[in-house]
């Protein structure tokens, strides 16, 4: 009786060769990256669009319009068009928007900006719309690539 075996021979040498494969297949998708990539590691873009806000200024004026003056800069590492501005989901007329220093790269694209170049001033001048003094609100920067940058903004004092 001493000389039974739990597991023949064959059996054991399938286990070992199954072992074997599968530390195989391990090694080789842990070291082609694969793992990481299902652990929610991010792939780097060649190009990130960054826009950083300066400072802003929102003259509150009376009968429910006013100014809101942001200085926008490019932090990211390629160049960006900016496209439309809202407040509080409220989309901005491009009539209502001019562009200050910072932003002029060339005189048929004012509103570029240039990676780590100065701040650019923009204005948007609203109509129609009410906002409280104190509160925040949501501004929103959309560039021409589709990129969206939210900030909080305190309506400022009546001017």
């Amino acid at each position: 009786m001493l000389n039974r075996r739990a597991v023949s021979e064959v059996v054991g040498a399938l286990l070992m060769i199954a072992l074997a494969v599968t530390a195989g297949v391990v090694v080789y998708v842990y070291s082609s990256g694969l793992i990481g990539g299902l652990q929610g590691a991010k792939v780097n873009p060649p190009y990130m669009e960054k826009i950083a806000l300066d400072y802003y200024r929102w003259i509150l004026g009376s009968s429910s319009n006013g100014t809101l003056t942001l200085i926008l800069r490019n932090t990211g590492s390629s160049q960006v068009t900016l496209a439309d501005f809202f407040i509080e989901g409220n989309p901005m007329a491009s009539n209502a928007t001019t562009f200050g220093s910072g932003c002029l790269t060339a005189p048929q694209n004012p509103q570029t900006l240039n990676v780590n170049g100065a701040g650019c001033q923009v204005q948007i001048f609203y109509s129609s719309l009410s906002f409280t003094s104190g509160v925040a609100y949501n501004v929103r920067v959309v560039t021409s690539d589709g990129a969206i940058f939210n900030y909080s903004c305190i309506a400022g004092t009546t001017g």
